[in-house]
């Protein structure tokens, strides 16, 4: 069978490159890769193409862009149009039987109609219940223990269409990150991705709808959600996911929490177990301890101890930033490596605040 593939600069490549992986194993099935089709400007991605013979197409720049936008400016600019036309008449030349997007971004309705066969995705998470961009970042804020892929038909709305397979689960780590968890669901899949596409070019995959019912919505507006802490609701464990999400992966969603009537943007913070003074989200007072060339640390009351926050700054909600989006990019020193601890200060010794009996 000869297959399409559609792979993006955000595939997995921490501990492998899960796209180079993916493409030779299919090869060594028996399937022919048409092409290849890589964001452009991702020259790690070309560079691993062209050394292994595979025929390399870089996306256009407007591919970068929400599909909505380019969706509207492809019905109204006719020179979009052709370039669009221009740019897909080499890969209609390769004849490709099905086309297989892995960690791809917006793919326009010429392009789905170039295989015969329509194009498969693979989406990192199971459908319908969890639907949209954020999905390793869910499952660990919603504590999931374990979280496997879904292969599927890909229609114009967005990861609804037929499901051909799913993947089996990976185990989720305590110390995760999204990066880490999107590497592990990645690897775990890939012999069962192989197998999906063995069964399609037999015609042996039973395909079945989805269930509208149980769909579930992980885009931006059900992370943002997630991205201020809750001093009232929120245990240790609970605020330990969200630092390893909103601090171990830039999407433009800041960790917040608030105290002293303000809010503010959490960079490194240390949590202790106890049973301290006062009332959840309460401000206890400063650390002695110098921060970081910033302000003093401060320590919250939380509802299962205290927060020690070491690194902070005001929040302020840049003009024109969309409802569910901080807009504000991250400076990658301050991302964590993903699945590991952000190297904080040491051990803080909360003698202020030490552990105090409650009265019964």
């Amino acid at each position: 069978m000869r297959i399409l593939a559609y792979c993006s600069w955000f595939r997995p490549t921490l501990g492998r490159d899960c796209g180079e992986a993916l493409l030779l194993g299919l090869e060594r099935r028996g399937h022919e890769l048409a092409a290849v089709v890589g964001h452009a400007g991702d020259a790690a991605w070309e560079a691993t193409c062209r050394r292994r013979g595979w025929r390399y197409a870089p996306t256009l720049p407007e591919f970068a862009w929400p599909g909505k936008r380019w969706a509207r400016i492809l019905d109204a600019d006719a020179d979009a149009r052709k370039r669009l036309e221009d740019w897909l008449g080499p890969l209609a030349e390769t004849r490709p039987d099905v086309g297989f997007s892995f960690f791809a971004t917006w793919i326009p309705p010429a392009m789905m109609r170039l295989p015969a066969g329509g194009f498969v995705n693979f989406h990192p998470a199971p459908l319908p219940m969890m639907r949209g961009y954020f999905p390793e970042d869910l499952a660990i804020l919603r504590g999931m223990r374990s979280c496997g892929g879904t292969i599927h038909r890909v229609t114009e709305t967005i990861d609804e269409g037929a499901i051909l397979a799913f993947t089996r689960p990976a185990k989720l780590e305590r110390w995760d990150t999204p990066d880490s968890l999107m590497q592990r669901i990645a690897e775990e899949a890939l012999p069962d991705i192989w197998n999906a596409f063995d069964r399609l070019a037999e015609g042996k995959t039973r395909e079945r709808q989805q269930d509208p019912a149980a769909a579930g919505d992980v885009g931006y507006e059900a992370l943002y959600a997630y991205g201020a802490v809750d001093w009232a609701r929120d245990d240790h464990l609970a605020l330990h996911r969200k630092f390893q999400v909103f601090r171990g992966q830039d999407h433009r969603m800041l960790l917040k929490a608030d105290w002293l009537r303000r809010r503010w943007v959490v960079w490194d913070w240390e949590l202790h177990a106890g049973d301290y003074v006062g009332e959840p989200g309460e401000f206890l007072g400063n650390l002695a301890e110098p921060a970081r060339g910033g302000p003093a640390p401060v320590v919250i009351r939380t509802t299962g101890g205290v927060c020690c926050v070491w690194e902070y700054e005001p929040y302020v909600k840049e003009e024109g930033s969309p409802e569910f989006v901080d807009r504000r990019r991250m400076d990658p020193t301050r991302v964590m490596a993903p699945g590991r601890r952000y190297p904080n200060a040491s051990t803080v010794q909360l003698r202020p605040w030490k552990c105090v009996p409650r009265k019964s």
